[in-house]
């Protein structure tokens, strides 16, 4: 892998990258992006941690405070748990270590939801988190290889080129390449069951398939806010040290326009989506620059 793409990963979700590893694999690259898998499969329902749970749910749940919420580590593993949405982060950790994972130290777990990192200080309500809803667990220093998930064939450098305004367009809409960085594709063909790859498309036109470009360097706490401005997404990117000098990492999407909402904020114009699923919203590159 690219020295500054892994560095840049591995800050992002805290995390050590492998090149060549038998340890933990990403089973699929909307790990890496959003840290959700929406597609739930091979649920723990080990009978000895279900009985713990249980006993601790005894001890402090109210029934009617009892909702299921889903850990999903990136190797693909998901654990079903019961729990309170006024608990914090940091009580979900421990319910987590004390009934599924004792290996692994609470204080060793970060969670994200959405693609966002969750303070241990704040309860899953905070974060509208909601029954059903998934979270995705990370350990810190965890060494991990990462599979099946970039396409270095459509990679690009963007870091010489200015462009006009306004002159390109996918799906109808204007949007700004990522002029100033270097783009990394990530291997979508194939994998949303879409033979011809409209949606991914660059006729410009509207109404034949053909999705929107945008941007985004993380999820909101509800839904999937992007922008088509690459200049506006900048200054509130993620940012990272490599080799002395600072970059930024940004997610570039494809958006199925039909189920945004246009909204302005702080003077920029952002798409909110229903959520992060590959219905509404799929990453295809990441792209970093120099700052």
């Amino acid at each position: 892998m690219d020295p500054l793409l892994k560095t840049g990963l591995e800050s992002l979700l805290n995390i050590k990258i492998e090149n060549e590893s038998p340890t933990i694999s990403f089973k699929e690259y909307s790990s890496i992006v959003h840290g959700v898998n929406h597609n739930l499969t091979n649920i723990d329902n080990n009978k000895n941690n279900n009985n713990n749970l249980k006993e601790f749910n005894s001890k402090f749940f109210n029934p009617t405070d009892n909702v299921t919420i889903y850990i999903r580590h990136i190797s693909g593993k998901t654990f079903e748990m019961k729990t309170n949405l006024n608990y914090s982060l940091s009580d979900i950790k421990k319910q987590f270590f004390e009934n599924y994972e004792k290996s692994i130290k609470s204080s060793d777990i970060s969670l994200y939801y959405n693609g966002n990192k969750l303070n241990d200080n704040k309860s899953l309500a905070e974060y509208n988190i909601r029954c059903e809803s998934t979270l995705a667990l990370f350990i810190k220093n965890s060494k991990y290889s990462i599979i099946n998930t970039f396409d270095p064939h459509y990679n690009y450098d963007f870091s010489g080129i200015i462009d006009i305004p306004n002159s390109f367009k996918r799906g109808g809409y204007f949007y700004q390449r990522p002029c100033g960085s270097f783009r990394y594709a990530l291997l979508v063909l194939g994998r949303f069951n879409e033979p011809n790859e409209v949606w991914l498309g660059h006729t410009g036109r509207a109404g034949f398939g053909e999705w929107a470009v945008t941007y985004h360097n993380s999820i909101s706490d509800e839904n999937c806010l992007t922008t088509p401005s690459f200049d506006d997404i900048k200054k509130e990117s993620f940012t990272f040290n490599y080799n002395g000098d600072n970059y930024y990492l940004i997610f570039q999407n494809r958006v199925n326009t039909s189920t945004i909402t246009r909204v302005v904020i702080k003077n920029v114009e952002y798409w909110k989506s229903p959520n992060s699923s590959s219905d509404h919203i799929r990453p295809y590159s990441i792209c970093i620059g120099r700052i």
